[in-house]
């Protein structure tokens, strides 16, 4: 018998042990939208919205918030059985400038969840300092009061831009308007009003802060060497004398010029208005071209895109490479621009080819061979506008340069060409002048190496002259080397 009590007693410890009590039973809940921000209430009236969630367990709603929820928030149902639930939320209209937030509070099994419920104010100033900061270009700021009162503004700072605010009145607000004009200045400004009733019980400190039209451009200039097309780490200082900068907007209209002065950091900054007619806040796809070593003094450029790039990257008559004149250096970068800081990357490439000429003797010259004289000429139809054309010419153009050269020991001359020209020399040896041109089609960034031979007569075969084209094909060296015959003239 006491072996029965003693077994029956272990039995009913063991059931005991592991049933737990109702309450400690793990329930499944998920809140679909925890987080509930309503939007701004212009039409005043209650507001209205929904939030769903599901759960294994029986529920109820509390309200929680430091000012009343349950007297601005009504929640529908505020319990209920397991299953999915979507309850209906009802807001009244929030009367004050003062966003509030309530916590409606899920209470289900052993879980607590919360949904947090915002509600922004009625958009009207409140007591106190508010800022507002507004775009760059002419526009009205409207401010909301609260309606029913007497009110009076005075404009305690920016009396030069800021006109006196007109007030209206409303159903629900009192309207004051500012009107603002564009800011053509170089810095931001601000303008401060106060806004008062007559009865005292109302304050408000308005500070309106508009900032400059200008458009703050920091530019990076990597170079890319010629003819590699690698990026340089070399100091820009070196190779430019003038450097121009020209911004334009998506239609092709000149946004600003800036022409930057030696010394050259890798990095430069500098800060530009647009034109009257092209002011505001946001300007896509605006295309920024920095020129270097140009002979046309592009800061002072009016035109449109077209015609910059028709002029951009000449440099006169000059024979790149001589007495350290540089050849012209050009990039170009598509980005947005807006009022503000603004960083821009541009690289700057070689416009030009680099032409080598090695001045020879044909093997049966039996003459004294000391040269007197070097001339460096040629054409171009290069499509860009010289010095020497007028506005009205169109491409493509031509000119020429002459200039002389003095000879040198090793007969080797090195300077650069635009692209597409023809360069000639002429060379006076023993009294009489000998001349020959390279081939059509040099093209920017490549190295050539022409082979000028003295003919030792005017018998000479025309088949051992150079070949006639020098377009790159694909694949091939970007230093090219061609043989070109001298003959008397």
């Amino acid at each position: 018998m006491n072996a029965r009590i003693a077994l029956l007693s272990g039995l009913l410890w063991l059931c005991s042990c592991s049933t737990k009590p109702i309450d400690e039973v793990l329930t499944d809940v998920t809140v679909e939208t925890p987080t509930i921000v309503l939007p701004e209430n212009s039409a005043g009236g209650e507001q209205h919205t929904t939030a769903t969630f599901t759960t294994t367990a029986p529920w109820h709603i509390e309200l929680s918030d430091t000012k009343a929820a349950d007297d601005w928030v009504h929640v529908s149902p505020l319990s209920g059985e397991a299953g999915t639930v979507t309850l209906t939320i009802d807001a009244d209209e929030n009367r004050t400038p003062i966003e509030r937030t309530a916590y409606i509070r899920l209470l289900t099994g052993s879980e607590e969840r919360s949904i947090t419920l915002t509600q922004p104010g009625d958009g009207s100033l409140p007591d106190g300092e508010s800022i507002y900061r507004t775009g760059v270009v002419q526009d009205t700021l409207v401010v909301k009061l609260p309606a029913g009162r007497v009110y009076r503004t005075e404009v305690e700072q920016g009396n030069g831009w800021l006109d006196e605010p007109t007030l209206s009145s409303g159903d629900r607000f009192d309207s004051l308007a500012f009107v603002l004009s564009t800011n053509r200045t170089m810095e931001e400004r601000m303008a401060t009003v106060r806004i008062s009733t007559a009865t005292g019980d109302y304050t408000a400190l308005l500070t309106i802060i508009q900032p400059s039209a200008a458009l703050d451009i920091t530019l990076s200039l990597p170079h890319i060497e010629l003819p590699t097309g690698g990026i340089s780490a070399e100091s820009m200082t070196g190779l430019i004398d003038s450097l121009f900068v020209a911004g334009f907007d998506n239609s092709g209209q000149l946004l600003f010029t800036e022409r930057i002065s030696q010394p050259i950091d890798p990095t430069y900054a500098f800060r530009v208005m647009p034109p009257d007619a092209l002011l505001r806040d946001y300007y896509p796809s605006a295309r920024i071209y920095v020129v270097a070593n140009s002979s046309q003094n592009l800061a002072e450029f009016e035109g449109d895109e077209q015609e910059f790039i028709n002029r951009k990257d000449t440099a006169g008559t000059r024979v790149f490479g001589i007495d350290g004149v540089q050849p012209p250096l050009s990039g170009v970068t598509v980005r947005d621009l807006t009022f503000g800081p603004n960083q821009v990357a541009v690289n700057l490439a070689h416009v030009t080819a680099q032409i080598t000429f090695n001045v020879v003797f044909d093997t049966t010259w039996t003459a004294d061979r000391t040269i007197e004289q070097i001339n460096i000429g040629g054409f171009s139809t290069w499509g860009y506008w010289f010095s020497s054309a007028t506005e009205s010419a169109v491409p493509p153009l031509a000119t020429n340069f002459n200039p002389a050269v003095e000879p040198n020991a090793d007969n080797q001359y090195r300077f650069f060409a635009y692209e597409n020209s023809r360069p000639i020399l002429t060379v006076r040896v023993g009294g009489r002048y000998y001349q020959g041109s390279a081939p059509d089609g040099l093209k920017r960034g490549y190295k050539y190496t022409f082979n000028m031979r003295l003919a030792a007569s005017e018998n000479i075969p025309t088949s051992a002259s150079h070949q006639a084209n020098l377009a790159p094909t694909a694949g091939s060296s970007d230093r090219i080397e061609r043989t070109v015959l001298l003959r008397p003239i």
